[in-house]
């Protein structure tokens, strides 16, 4: 599968990232239940809200996988979606 171009508004996208809580920051418990609600409802093994940088993916909340951040470049959305 041939990885796409990045976003025409990846400059802005990131500015406004920059203005959100840093990445170290956890998630809030609201966001774990909506994960988990949201694994039990579509009976999928892994539900995560993340963050993208500019070079990664930073798992802010993750249910069902142990994994905190991954290269940009392997994300699956980089390849379905940019």
């Amino acid at each position: 599968m041939k990885k796409s171009d990045l976003p025409s508004n990846e400059a802005a996208r990131l500015a406004a990232l920059a203005k959100l809580q840093p990445v170290s920051h956890p998630g809030m418990p609201q966001s774990e239940r909506i994960t988990r609600l949201a694994r039990n409802q579509f009976n999928v093994p892994i539900v995560w809200i993340s963050r993208v940088d500019q070079d990664k993916v930073w798992m802010k909340v993750c249910d069902g996988l142990h994994v905190s951040s991954f290269a940009r470049g392997t994300a699956l959305c980089r390849l379905l979606f940019w």
